[in-house]
């Protein structure tokens, strides 16, 4: 079996926590590029799966939640062991913009947040580079009143688990699954971290041996 597929099948096998299609897909169009030749392509996603630069975070108007924003974020970054989201102050050009509104257009009553996420990708035969450009919309009330401040943490981190790569769940006892109001998760599901831990290493590995991974 080749290490590619067998990467894919332990990802399937070893977490219980789902992997957005997107997310699977991505590195498999990698993984694809990389085999065909065509290195600067396959090379940016993996890049830009990974986050080689981080992910800067901004806050369109800063408030009551900025404690709880810098803590969903935190939570991941604490579970996975690196630097991944990085605040940086308000007005700067970051990959993500983190927005608070009153109503989510289209969505249920029961959708506290959303992530719209794009990435942009560059390469030529000496350089590669990958632009995230990625909105996170948090609903600012909840039940008929105000979204508590570690509400607004489950949150945050929900949607950042979406950019790490999870899908959603149907079961309420998870971080991916749907928020019991008044009964928020501070964190991600052990099952969670390790979706994600295992994504995360076999994007690394999917590195040619010549390729820092980073």
């Amino acid at each position: 079996m080749p290490a590619f597929l067998a990467a894919m099948v332990a990802l399937a096998t070893n977490t219980t926590a789902p992997l957005e299609t997107q997310a699977t897909s991505a590195l498999s169009v990698a993984q694809r590029c990389l085999r065909s030749g065509d290195s600067g392509r396959g090379l940016a996603t993996l890049d830009s799966l990974i986050f080689t630069n981080g992910v800067t975070v901004s806050i369109e108007n800063p408030g009551a939640y900025d404690e709880s924003i810098a803590k969903g974020l935190g939570v991941w970054n604490q579970e996975l062991g690196e630097d991944v989201f990085r605040l940086r102050p308000t007005g700067d050009k970051t990959d993500v913009v983190v927005k608070f509104v009153r109503s989510l257009d289209g969505e249920g009553r029961d959708v506290q947040g959303m992530v719209q996420a794009s990435r942009e990708l560059s390469w030529s035969s000496r350089d590669r580079g990958y632009r995230l450009h990625t909105t996170i919309f948090v609903r600012d009330n909840a039940g008929g009143r105000r979204l508590r401040t570690d509400e607004a943490v489950a949150v945050v981190a929900h949607e950042a688990g979406h950019l790490l790569g999870l899908a959603d769940v149907q079961r309420d006892d998870r971080l991916m699954g749907p928020m019991t109001i008044g009964y928020p998760h501070s964190g991600p599901h052990s099952s969670e971290v390790a979706a994600v831990l295992d994504y995360r290493a076999s994007i690394r590995e999917s590195y040619p041996t010549w390729v820092d991974k980073r």
